[in-house]
């Protein structure tokens, strides 16, 4: 540990700076620990809040390379999960070009608050961390799902949805002929570049036709 948490007004940054530039890798990822310590530091802050009045968030800067072997991904997930529900959310700032976004999109698409950034520079890291800031913590919304609803056709393929496991290379996503088009664990507002635009992203969807062939309206429903 570098800093006990502490208010910042009462942090001597320059101090702080000089720990962290003194640090230096080596081995592997050993996320588990540090997720573990940064959890015990926040856990009585956030008992002292109840959930909602205020946003208690645990940002981790890694490259994600961590045992996936089923018992030790399951264990992290339930950890997540289990801050999740008292009210500490996480989110994951990936740093490296080995940075695993498969596994946190899985993660942060099923779990409550749970969101992510890839940084690949200086200038993206304090993008991520200062002018985006703000958004990365701001939940719109939980538990968000879009369905398209017609009589007439059924879903095939979604490309560019940020679903969960079943998720390909190739970012399309098969769902078994289902009217879902997308679930999410919660909302985030997009950023905002120095043009005033908002950034987005498009999702496209593959349908086919089903047996009947009546005319009928198609809606999209956001719950």
């Amino acid at each position: 540990m570098i800093q006990p948490l502490t208010r910042l007004n009462k942090i001597n940054l320059e101090q702080i700076k000089r720990k962290v530039m003194a640090l230096s890798a080596f081995g592997g990822t050993s996320f588990e620990p540090a997720y573990d310590m940064a959890t015990s530091m926040i856990s009585s802050v956030a008992a002292s809040c109840p959930i909602g009045t205020v946003e208690n968030r645990i940002m981790m800067l890694t490259d994600m390379e961590i045992d996936k072997s089923g018992p030790a991904k399951d264990r992290l997930f339930q950890k997540i999960r289990n801050n999740a529900t008292i009210g500490v959310y996480t989110s994951f700032v990936g740093i490296g070009l080995q940075f695993d976004a498969a596994l946190v999109q899985e993660l942060t698409t099923q779990i409550q608050g749970a969101n992510y950034d890839t940084v690949k520079s200086e200038k993206s890291f304090r993008k991520s961390l200062e002018r985006d800031f703000e958004h990365s913590v701001t939940i719109i919304a939980h538990e968000f799902s879009v369905n398209l609803e017609d009589k007439n056709f059924m879903i095939d393929e979604i490309y560019g949805a940020p679903q969960s496991t079943s998720a390909s290379t190739t970012g399309v996503v098969p769902v078994a002929k289902s009217n879902k088009v997308m679930s999410i664990g919660s909302m985030f507002p997009g950023s905002i570049n120095t043009l005033g635009e908002v950034k987005g992203a498009l999702v496209l969807i593959k349908v086919l036709p089903k047996n009947n062939t009546e005319n009928s309206p198609t809606s999209i429903n956001f719950s």
